[in-house]
């Protein structure tokens, strides 16, 4: 496998661009049936009109078709000789690749090419395909010509020492409809969400306070996972009941959580449990 290069390349156009028509005749279609590989699907267009929304659920549910296990084709190049990388699909889910042509696809640009035209280079992710190995930028650029806006949340735990780990998650909607996750700058953010802790939507250092300062478009909204969160917490200390379960649960925690003795005890006591339970058969080794 090479390196995933940087350097990127117009794509250009694909002189192979399917129909748009759409048949007068609806026929039977088995959803549990649709071609795996993009190179034996047909034209979404080809489907009829009342028919293309269960297709894209479909596939939506059959996911990219990325054969990880594939023999990828080398090409020679004048930088060296170069092939598909596996790793492209977990940077890239909506990557395909077609075992038949040899060459990668667009799944969200097959499912929607026809609805938003064709910039950012989606004929060539649809029909052509796509296969200089040299110029994985361009897998890159794809995305970016793809992106308009988007809203960014960020949290923080402790892990297992103590240390408070901060995360950061930028979620939007590209042009064909898809909800994606990355990180990016807050040029085009266009929406913040947190909990209501001073640090995060502090008036004046809190984070909300300096994203804004950057972009006034980036709008705050407290998180409404959190403040149910919050709701679910305050109902439960009202319930004698969910109040002294909790109370209970706590202490046992804190208990063997504070003794490295208690917790070798109760790691034993789980393994001797889980040793009966694969000699009596009730659970598999997943061998």
């Amino acid at each position: 496998m090479v390196d995933d290069l940087e350097e990127n390349e117009d794509i250009g156009p694909s002189s192979n661009i399917p129909s748009t028509s759409s048949p007068s005749i609806r026929s039977k279609i088995n959803l549990d049936d649709l071609p795996s590989d993009p190179a034996d699907r047909p034209p979404i267009s080809s489907y009829h009109s009342n028919q293309i929304d269960d297709v894209r659920r479909g596939y939506l549910v059959k996911k990219a078709f990325q054969p990880r296990g594939h023999n990828f084709k080398w090409s020679n190049y004048s930088s060296g000789r170069r092939r598909f990388n596996v790793k492209w699909f977990d940077k890239y889910d909506w990557l395909e690749y077609s075992t038949k042509h040899q060459k990668t696809y667009s799944l969200c640009c097959y499912l929607f090419n026809g609805s938003v035209g064709n910039q950012g280079g989606r004929e060539v992710f649809v029909s052509g395909g796509f296969c200089n190995w040299s110029k994985p930028g361009a897998l890159k650029e794809h995305v970016v010509k793809n992106l308009k806006m988007l809203c960014e949340r960020t949290d923080e735990s402790s892990d297992v020492s103590q240390k408070e780990q901060m995360a950061i998650v930028v979620r939007y909607v590209d042009k064909n409809k898809v909800v994606k996750e990355s990180l990016i700058g807050v040029a085009n953010v266009r929406g913040q969400g947190y909990d209501g802790a001073s640090n995060m939507q502090g008036k004046f250092n809190g984070l909300k306070a300096l994203i804004l300062r950057d972009n006034q478009s980036a709008h705050y909204i407290h998180c409404f996972a959190h403040q149910l969160q919050l709701v679910i917490v305050a109902v439960a200390k009202k319930h004698t009941g969910v109040k002294e379960f909790f109370e209970s649960l706590g202490m046992v925690v804190n208990t063997v959580g504070a003794s490295c003795k208690r917790k070798d005890m109760m790691l034993e006591l789980k393994r001797e449990r889980v040793k009966n339970e694969i000699l009596l058969g009730e659970k598999k080794t997943g061998k």
